[in-house]
């Protein structure tokens, strides 16, 4: 980052770009606008979500009546760029990998986006519990053997890992995995519910 951040793009042809792909995405989609503008999605560092060039063009696109909340995806050190987005005060929302695993590093920026009024969409949630993609596979036995401490009874590990996630005040919502109906129906399973944490 010290060598390599002052050359995040923010360019002019950047800017046409985000707008290109809104249009194109609002063409698929047969919509005239979109709720939330993820920009950067997939943003790794500070600099990737400090571009001024990503606020000017995304008022462009709110005020054309495209666009109604920026936010941003992170998978990596999803921590710091949470904390960069609060910082920067002009990301409404931030999509970033929570889970059992990360969950004490996550936590106080968390918090402290829940009271900048920064919204949290909790991604990877059961991911670290279970997964199809055969790379991450097997799933390390002390992962599922820490959810099924922290949450009590028999409900499978994601489910388990769902309903961790759900029961923290500060977060919006939690992305599920959506891979066939049983799934769907398991996930919808936890809806309401809540457990006692157990953390001792």
């Amino acid at each position: 980052v010290e060598d390599y951040g002052h050359l995040v793009d923010g360019s002019r042809a950047h800017q046409q770009k985000i707008k290109e792909s809104i249009e194109g995405s609002l063409k698929r989609a047969n919509t005239d606008y979109f709720d939330i503008l993820m920009c950067p999605h997939g943003g790794n560092s500070r600099e990737e979500v400090s571009v001024p060039e990503i606020f000017t063009t995304f008022e462009s696109l709110k005020q054309e009546g495209k666009v109604r909340f920026l936010g941003v995806s992170t998978h990596n050190d999803p921590a710091g760029v949470l904390n960069a987005a609060v910082d920067s005060g002009h990301y409404d929302v931030v999509m970033c990998a929570y889970n059992v695993i990360n969950g004490g590093y996550m936590e106080a920026a968390i918090k402290n986006a829940y009271e900048h009024g920064v919204g949290i969409i909790a991604m990877k949630v059961a991911m670290a519990v279970a997964t199809h993609h055969k790379k991450l596979q097997p799933i390390p036995k002390w992962r599922v053997d820490k959810v099924d401490h922290i949450v009590p009874g028999s409900m499978k590990p994601p489910m388990k890992a769902y309903l961790w996630a759900l029961q923290n005040p500060n977060i919006t919502a939690v992305i599920s995995n959506l891979w066939d109906e049983n799934y769907i129906n398991d996930n919808l399973s936890v809806v309401g519910r809540r457990v006692e944490l157990n953390y001792g």
